[in-house]
């Protein structure tokens, strides 16, 4: 484990060593958290999909500071599961912009070595940071940005209570 203590604010010109970094969802389908994927008809592989499209103040803030107006996200990260699950992807609606891709990592060996063929290693997510820490800086979302989620299902054989929605984790500004 790696861990760094706390340090307070000791001055204006001393911040605090850590910023508090709040959560936030962004359900799929209509704030349910679950839906049905319905089998293809012919029975062979297939692709189906579903789209959301949600401002970002919609997404279920904890302790939104009344006057935010953006936010910086940090980590991005889907949650679907596996094996069906394809990808999610998402968009600032209002730019064109693609925000943050998740698709799953399969394996591709033959041993039991945590690498089986067709084995979902994990999903990794999208994050942000600082040039020193070797990350991209976090995009600027202001609150009434456009978002739109679509993500994308091997529906090949129906499934039921199948989850998709976006859990990030971001500072307000």
């Amino acid at each position: 484990f790696y861990y760094q203590e706390y340090t307070p604010p000791a001055k204006a010109a001393s911040p605090a060593s850590h910023v508090g970094l709040q959560h936030w969802v962004f359900l799929i389908d209509a704030n349910v958290n679950d839906y049905e994927e319905v089998p293809c008809a012919d029975g062979t592989m297939c692709e189906g999909s579903i789209t959301a499209h949600l401002k970002v103040k919609d997404a279920g803030f904890e302790n939104l500071p009344p006057n935010a107006t953006r936010i910086h996200p940090l980590v991005i990260a889907a949650h679907c599961h596996a094996p069906a699950c394809m990808s999610l992807e998402l968009w600032n609606r209002d730019t064109g912009e693609l925000i943050c891709r998740n698709e799953p990592i399969i394996g591709k060996g033959e041993k039991p070595v945590h690498d089986e063929l067709g084995y979902v290693i994990g999903i990794p997510p999208c994050l942000w940071g600082s040039a020193a820490e070797g990350l991209s800086p976090p995009p600027v979302l202001a609150l009434d940005t456009n978002l739109t989620t679509i993500k994308r299902v091997n529906n090949t054989n129906g499934h039921w209570g199948v989850m998709g929605l976006w859990q990030m984790r971001s500072t307000y500004v």
